[in-house]
């Protein structure tokens, strides 16, 4: 990639904070037409850190370098900042007028914020265009607001009309209805990960319906099925066909991942499939069958992993393992302040999928109206392949 006049250095300590370094970088990729290119992104910044900064980015691994997704949240993670300076005076994007800048001190710049989006559009006559509009919208993120944007499930960053809600309704906290579960970090299992901030909103089965009706009605204006989704469904014979598999019987028809909020336990996770009627919950030793509607998880494979959890013996001492980014699945009242993640294990000659706690020895499965306990170390659990 050729250097051009007036190219961005990132140092680290001295010139550019973080915050401007990635706004550059944003305003750059849509001068050039690239603001949807990760990968391209991801290139042009590379050959921008020197010094400290520079050994910094040598120090990554090869997934982060090559992501800009990643390689941002990176950044911001490692040299945020808290206050935000003057942004970098560049060119305007093509066709949309100079980059001003959203920082979200307070509900007031929010709604300043999307109206003056509204009305750049409007000017442009692109009051449909939303990808236009995100556009505009991406590079202007700074400061705390900037964090937050990063933070977004990806359907919010890249859908203007869900954006403008998250930013008016729900800013400086992460907007309850999304199509993407949530990424919860689980960097020790010894230790409690709380649920996300969506999950935790619900407080009852009527919160639950709602939130889930109004997801799968986001998820039917999405027009790229393979979007990962906790998908709402009335009974085992709506389960589609791009339910995500996350085991099997012994007789091999497939299982799928399902969750219900049930009486007043919570968003339990347990099973569904298509030869099984309705949604099957492992729960206080016993497996509840038989339950309608209930959310079946959805979505290409490709999006996701199975991550190994270490058993942490009788003396719960501390457990070196591998971090990862599970997929937000459900939580149960008696232990508010825990996730519940899917699971998996082998079980009487098939693969069950199941539920597991943060700081548990033990994950759940549901059989044979039982349910069945194994120690975290013969399960995996689902998390996010990048």
């Amino acid at each position: 990639m050729d250097s051009e006049p007036g190219d961005i250095i990132f140092s680290g300590n001295g010139g550019l904070t973080c915050h401007q370094f990635i706004r550059a970088v944003r305003e750059r990729a849509i001068e050039a037409g690239h603001q949807r290119n990760d990968e391209w992104m991801a290139d042009y910044a590379s050959i921008r850190f020197e010094g400290e900064a520079l050994k910094w980015f040598e120090s990554l691994n090869d997934e982060t370098q090559i992501s800009w997704k990643l390689l941002r949240r990176s950044i911001l993670s490692h040299y945020e900042e808290p206050a935000y300076e003057e942004s970098l005076p560049t060119n305007s994007a093509k066709g949309q007028g100079s980059v001003f800048t959203f920082t979200g001190k307070d509900k007031n710049e929010c709604q300043e914020f999307v109206r003056e989006i509204r009305l750049r559009a409007s000017a442009e006559e692109r009051n449909d265009d939303l990808e236009w509009m995100i556009g505009l919208a991406s590079p202007c993120f700074a400061g705390d607001a900037l964090g937050w944007h990063a933070s977004l499930p990806i359907d919010v960053q890249t859908n203007w009309r869900r954006l403008e809600r998250a930013i008016l309704i729900d800013y400086p906290f992460p907007p309850a209805a999304t199509v993407f579960p949530a990424r919860i970090r689980v960097e020790d299992w010894p230790t409690n990960v709380a649920p996300s901030p969506s999950i935790q909103s619900i407080r009852n089965r009527e919160d639950w319906l709602q939130q889930a009706t109004e997801r799968r009605r986001m998820y039917e204006e999405v027009t790229d099925k393979s979007t990962p989704c906790w998908l709402l469904v009335q009974t085992e014979r709506d389960i589609p066909s791009n339910a995500l598999a996350t085991g099997f019987e012994r007789s091999g028809e497939l299982l799928y991942s399902a969750r219900v909020w049930y009486n007043d336990f919570g968003l339990v996770v347990g099973k569904c499939g298509k030869h099984l009627s309705g949604a099957a919950l492992p729960l206080h030793r016993k497996e509840i069958t038989g339950i309608s509607p209930f959310e079946v998880l959805v979505g290409d494979p490709s999006y996701f992993r199975w991550a190994a959890v270490p058993y942490q013996g009788k003396n719960r001492s501390p457990i070196q393992h591998c971090s990862f980014f599970a997929v937000d699945a459900g939580v149960e009242m008696f232990r508010p302040h825990r996730a519940a993640f899917i699971c998996q294990v082998e079980h009487e000659g098939g693969l069950h999928p199941g539920k597991a706690h943060s700081y548990s020895d033990w994950v759940q499965i549901g059989y044979d109206k039982k349910e069945a306990g194994y120690r975290t170390h013969v399960a995996r659990v689902l998390a996010w392949a990048d």
